[in-house]
């Protein structure tokens, strides 16, 4: 089995709004590639312009480096093809970005619903406290014509 951390076009990790360490561990008798990626941030955004959609991502790849989270992918080469270490690197990382950007999505949905309910609690409070604004505002124009 060979270790093998390079990868063609390292701009596939900037286009995800994060830095990763890919590996890939190769078995040619098999015919198996396998990807691990690995995001991390302790590197700047490469387009980061502090807004909240980056804020988002970024929360989720903290999230990752601090739980030590990697996402895998494995491409085989079925019998009678012929291995081709390029396409088999290519769908094995394929295979491992797509756990991760749905792990992603599912990060973010997560935090978008705690947005959702903490809007909805604030809402119940924030019309809870206008109806009593607008009955103490009612009742002291009831006192200001009780006193004319």
């Amino acid at each position: 089995m060979i270790k093998d951390n390079l990868i063609e076009n390292y701009e596939d990790h900037y286009k995800y709004d994060c830095l990763a360490d890919v590996t890939y561990y190769i078995n040619q008798v098999r015919g198996v590639i396998v990807c691990k990626i690995k995001p991390f941030t302790n590197i700047p955004f490469k387009f980061y312009d502090g807004t909240n959609k980056e804020h988002a991502y970024r929360s989720f790849f903290d999230m990752c480096t601090e739980a030590n989270v990697s996402f895998v992918g494995k491409a085989t080469c079925m019998a009678g093809d012929t291995f081709d270490l390029k396409i088999g690197k290519r769908i094995a990382y394929d295979k491992a970005l797509i756990k991760m950007l749905k792990a992603r999505d599912k990060f973010l949905t997560e935090q978008i619903n705690d947005m959702l309910t903490c809007v909805q609690d604030y809402t119940e409070i924030i019309n809870d406290v206008s109806n009593r604004l607008n009955k103490a505002e009612e009742h002291l124009f009831r006192k200001i014509e009780e006193t004319k």
